[in-house]
């Protein structure tokens, strides 16, 4: 009786927590500078590919948009300026005419405050430039920051668990198998992606104005700025994805892939931020004392940090470390439950599951 009822109360738990947007605004402060990113969950692991690409085996977050020129000064300011180059355009637009490297800079300070630290090496010469990388580094946290690889980039754009008659891959990073409305005239407000479709406007639109999102929410993978992703695509050359405002639609489809060098920089060239969350060493997710045990003791903690919205950690129920506590986090203690874990009061553990359950119910009808 006791097992089902816990059973039962865990199922409740998880059918809500997915009828819940997952909160995506970020925070990343190091000393007195602080960023905030909007990211969205990619999970689905162990996903097959569209037929060898978009397979992730992890867990992941994604930019929901494309870096700004805002965004990008702020590291700029707070490192002194060189060796990131200013960017092009202004504001929310895409920031643009940046090297890779220069990227990767931005991904280590996300990760370390330094862009000297994080998942890629930089060669500190004259021409400051990645030398390696290590996507597993916990030196400044749990959470790393990086270009996202083609892979990742490929089926946040264009997989979708959901699809009528089963998990699969859309031609376009709309959710629609139909190339995506494009820019037709001057002002037009009708379009999914920010390309040129009859009307070549000149310049990206903010990265929140970028057209139609894609199933996993994001926006801009079709369109606005061409993307760099960590992929090789030969020697001195990186993959890039996507259009661009003064490119075709047709080329947000999945069968379009482009070269472009790592040192080049172009007005119409930018990129977005994955984090990549690696998981304290056996650690079993949900586990939030580390006890080896995924139970009530864990679910209390989660629930007493419920929404906790910037700076939350692992031992406060952020099991995917995006600094939240959140629905997300509820599923994967959820899933993750000991089974046949010995508990001295198996319809308290229930009430408790039951009463965060309906925590998540009230928060949601707010």
């Amino acid at each position: 009786m006791f097992d089902k009822l816990l059973f039962l109360s865990i199922a409740v738990l998880v059918a809500v927590a997915l009828l819940v947007a997952p909160a995506s605004a970020v925070t990343i402060t190091h000393g007195t500078t602080s960023i905030d990113m909007d990211f969205v969950p990619v999970d689905n692991p162990g996903n097959a590919g569209d037929p060898t690409r978009g397979a992730v085996d992890y867990t992941y977050h994604i930019g929901k948009y494309e870096v700004t020129e805002d965004q990008w000064g702020v590291v700029v300011d707070a490192q002194g300026g060189y060796p990131l180059h200013a960017g092009n355009w202004t504001g929310d637009q895409p920031v643009a005419e940046i090297r890779w490297h220069d990227m990767a800079m931005f991904c280590n300070w996300l990760t370390s405050g330094n862009i000297m630290n994080g998942a890629y090496t930089i060669d500190g010469g004259a021409n400051y430039t990645v030398t390696a990388i290590d996507r597993t580094v916990t030196t400044y946290g749990n959470t790393v920051y990086v270009i996202p690889t083609e892979d990742e980039w490929y089926k946040a754009a264009y997989y979708d668990p959901n699809k009528p008659g089963g998990a699969g891959y859309y031609d376009f990073p709309t959710g629609s198998d139909t190339q995506p409305d494009g820019l037709d005239s001057s002002g037009d407000t009708e379009f999914e992606v920010v390309c040129d479709d009859g009307y070549n406007q000149g310049l990206p639109n903010d990265v929140d104005n970028a057209g139609s999102l894609s199933p996993y929410g994001t926006m801009g993978q079709g369109g606005n700025v061409y993307e760099l992703t960590e992929t090789e695509h030969s020697a001195g050359y990186c993959v890039m994805r996507g259009s661009s405002w003064g490119a075709g639609a047709d080329r947000t489809g999945y069968n379009w892939r482009f070269s472009h060098s790592y040192t080049n920089e172009q007005s119409h060239v930018g990129f977005r931020v994955a984090s990549i969350f690696n998981v304290p060493e056996g650690t079993t997710p949900g586990d939030a004392d580390f006890n080896g045990d995924v139970d009530s003791d864990d679910a209390a903690l989660l629930a007493a940090n419920w929404q906790k919205m910037a700076g939350a950690n692992w031992g406060e129920g952020d099991f995917n470390g995006d600094g939240i506590v959140n629905d997300v986090d509820a599923t994967i203690l959820a899933t993750n439950w000991t089974a046949g874990v010995a508990v001295p009061e198996p319809g308290g553990i229930a009430l408790l599951l039951c009463g965060l359950a309906s925590l998540i119910c009230w928060r949601r009808r707010r």
